[in-house]
């Protein structure tokens, strides 16, 4: 192989080769891959994967059918490039398209982030709008080529009647290029259409009123100007700021902010922890809570709750701060570059419509073209039927020929009384039953007669009329409308917002050392590390569960016996001393409760030179890195972030040791080991001592949700674990006890 690349650099110019190549690489991803066609609006994987539906015949009234099995066609008949399962869930996201073409049954993701099931979990069909971009395939509304796989053939371009692309938006980067589409209102797009049917030269500013800019199917409010309407309609390369809809409560009993809506393309958990972030770094307002209660982008709610008789206008300047510091509000940049004849090309939206109008006029010609061929098709074999029904004494001609076969009918027909060779075939064909004369049938074929006749005189005249064939674009433009006339604008357009002026905002927290002490009934504190010093030796600590060195911009982590993790900036808890009271955590976060109890307390900062250990009841042994307990996002509420750390199963367990274990650079255990002791199985006077080298531990999951592993066999009910303590090899070996029957790792 070498010798022959060799042989062929000696005699060619490298640059030569490279530009041809890459030439057609270019062309091949530009065309073929990452931009949309401005006809229907659809790049050549999502048109392939809507052909599919089309051909499996998977309309809104089909059974669903596997995610899989559609994809595996797709790529078997026309598309053999990568797993196209993903593209089939794309196109049926809520959240993301403003108006889905694929229904699906199953797992097709949220608007969390989180990732669909695979397609042998998930089933799809067509949506009702769907057909608005199939309708058509069988009457030769587009032209048609050979597909990748032998025998099988699909469209150029789908015969749509409004373009996808300016509906649902889309991106793609191509080399040297990229397209940013933005979504808009289907409704919107359609009447806009009407007017530039009925007036080719009509004015940007006229289609500006009528699509007031960007819509998305998540709704929020778009801060726009006229100008900036015009830009997009104009030229299609611009940019908008998109905000969130809050709704603020302020009541004797509750001081809430809610967001209802949220800009395109938002991760829900990731705004949530921008949010938490945000609450912790400022003194405008005292956060107590978040509460996640999304359920989908139609239905979403996420409420953020303050002290009780939290002014309003400090509310509305956190909601300043929100804007400022997360993607509550988010900016989008709109450049709508796509195929037009085979070219890449920005075009605004008042260009794309016209580009879109001259395509739908030519399929509906193409259609019109398609079926004035079935009408005279059908009409040369019922004008022979006109003239049986006018008297022509088809039974006597039969009589005639004395029983001599369909071929002596046939031939009788054309030569003596000018049939022709289909209408003869036709009528040859025909029982005797269905050629007697009766009035019913008489009625029947005159009326389909001059109904061929009246189809046909219309569809010569659409295909030769230009404002014929512009008043029924019209109609079909109307019929798209009534289809998706509940396809209501979602997007407020504003031309400006208030700007609620922020007071303060403590973008750095002062850093000074501090200890953070935490009790067993929910308490805690910190106080400057000297105080702490002067008090330790006179003051009781047997209420004290743990305490942790650290600095006030740092943030800490406690655990819980029932497995929660609950976070917090050193300098957002209370200012205390060793005896001093404080709220527990139990009255400020739901999810805690009064039954549970502090077991540590930890820096949940990067390398803090130990990981914690946690050990239960049932023997189940966790290993934990405290910075991932302070990223954890619980659904019911993020801060003051109670999230799980350990699980215990419903109730039946808990954690009794939370060891902070010292680890090398790397983030690996020293030579150190856990001893465990328990009660014997069946020498109660003694005890049964367990080692277990802390190298050896086995932990599938380091974060928040894994279950870690069981390595004590605590024998439910019988054997309990009365101590677990950490030892060095260096030290005195335990006397371990057993009985043969009761080997531990």
């Amino acid at each position: 192989m070498s010798d022959t690349i060799a042989k062929i650099l000696e005699h060619s110019d490298i640059s030569e080769i490279a530009q041809s190549n890459m030439q057609r690489y270019a062309a091949k991803v530009i065309l073929d891959r990452a931009l949309p066609d401005a006809r229907d609006g659809f790049k050549p994987v999502q048109r392939r994967m809507m052909y599919t539906l089309y051909t499996e015949k998977l309309t809104p009234e089909a059974k669903f059918v596997k995610v899989s099995t559609i994809a595996g066609l797709n790529m078997a008949y026309y598309h053999p490039h990568g797993q196209a399962d993903g593209v089939l869930i794309d196109l049926s996201e809520q959240w993301t398209k403003r108006l889905t073409l694929v229904e699906t049954h199953g797992n097709n993701g949220s608007i969390d982030g989180s990732p669909a099931a695979a397609g042998r979990y998930v089933s799809a069909r067509q949506t009702k709008a769907a057909s608005l971009f199939l309708n058509g395939l069988d009457k030769g509304a587009v032209k048609m080529v050979e597909a990748y796989h032998d025998g099988k053939y699909e469209p150029t371009v789908l015969p749509a009647a409004l373009p996808a692309a300016l509906v649902n938006g889309t991106s793609g980067i191509a080399l040297g290029m990229r397209t940013d589409i933005l979504p808009h209102n289907p409704l919107e797009l359609l009447k806009a259409t009407k007017e530039i049917v009925k007036d080719r030269d009509v004015s940007a500013t006229k289609i500006a009123k009528i699509v007031t800019g960007p819509d998305f199917p998540t709704g929020g409010i778009l801060i726009a100007d006229q100008s900036k309407i015009l830009e997009d309609i104009e030229t299609g390369s611009t940019s908008f700021a998109v905000r969130g809809t809050v709704e603020i409560e302020t009541s004797k009993d509750s001081s809430k902010l809610t967001i209802t809506s949220i800009p395109w393309m938002v991760n829900t958990s990731k705004l949530i922890e921008q949010i938490a972030d945000v609450a912790s770094s400022t003194r405008i307002v005292q956060v107590e809570d978040i509460i996640n209660g999304v359920e989908s982008h139609e239905d979403l709610s996420i409420e953020i709750e303050f002290k009780k008789n939290t002014p309003e206008d400090k509310i509305k300047q956190f909601e300043a701060l929100l804007y400022k510091k997360t993607d509550l509000e988010k900016k989008y940049r709109s450049h709508n570059l796509m195929i037009v004849n085979g070219k890449p090309k920005v075009l605004g939206v008042l260009e794309n419509l016209k580009v879109f109008v001259d395509f739908r006029l030519e399929t509906l010609r193409n259609i019109w073209s398609f079926e004035l061929d079935k009408f005279k098709d059908r009409l040369e074999l019922v004008e022979g039927l006109y003239r049986l029904s006018k008297g022509f004494p088809i039974l006597d001609v039969m009589k005639s020929i004395d029983g001599r076969g369909r071929q002596a009918v046939i031939d009788e027909l054309v030569v003596k009384h000018d049939f022709t060779e289909r209408q003869a075939a036709y009528i040859a064909d025909m029982s005797v039953y269905r050629l007697k004369d009766s009035a019913d049938k008489i009625e029947a074929v005159e009326r389909e007669y001059n109904e061929l006749h009246e189809n046909i005189n219309q569809r010569n005249l659409y295909l030769t009329d230009e404002n014929t064939a512009k008043e029924q674009l019209l109609l079909d433009l109307d019929h798209s409308i009534e289809i998706l006339k509940d396809q209501t604008r979602r997007t407020k357009v504003v031309d400006q917002v208030e700007e609620v002026k922020i007071e303060k905002i403590i973008e750095a927290v002062e850093s000074k050392p501090c200890v953070v002490i935490a009790r067993r009934d929910l308490q805690a504190c910190q106080m400057g590390s000297r105080a702490f010093e002067n008090q330790k030796e006179s003051s009781d600590l047997s209420q004290i569960a743990d305490y942790e060195n650290c600095r006030t911009d740092e943030f800490v982590v406690f655990l819980t016996k029932n497995g929660r993790a609950i976070t917090r900036r050193a300098i957002d808890l209370d200012s205390g001393n060793l005896s001093s009271t404080h709220q527990p955590f139990n009255k400020m976060i739901s999810t805690v409760t009064a039954d549970d109890e502090i077991l540590t307390v930890a820096k949940a900062e990067e390398k803090v030179g130990y990981k914690i250990v946690t050990v239960s009841k049932r023997g189940y042994v966790k290993v934990i890195d405290p910075i991932k307990l302070r990223l954890n996002v619980n659904n019911k509420g993020y801060l003051k972030r109670s999230g799980q750390c350990s699980p215990v199963k419903n109730g039946e367990d808990e954690i009794v040791y939370a060891l902070k274990l010292p680890v090398a650079e790397n983030g690996e255990f020293l030579d150190e080991k856990i001893v465990f002791e328990m009660t014997h199985q069946k020498k109660q006077d003694k005890t049964l001592v367990v080692e277990l080298p802390l190298k050896n531990i086995e932990s599938r999951d380091d974060g928040p949700g894994g279950n870690g592993a069981k390595h004590v066999n605590t024998w439910d009910g019988v054997r309990k674990l009365l101590k677990a303590e950490v030892k060095g090899y260096e030290t005195e070996e335990t006397e371990s006890v057993s009985d043969g029957s009761d080997q531990e790792q």
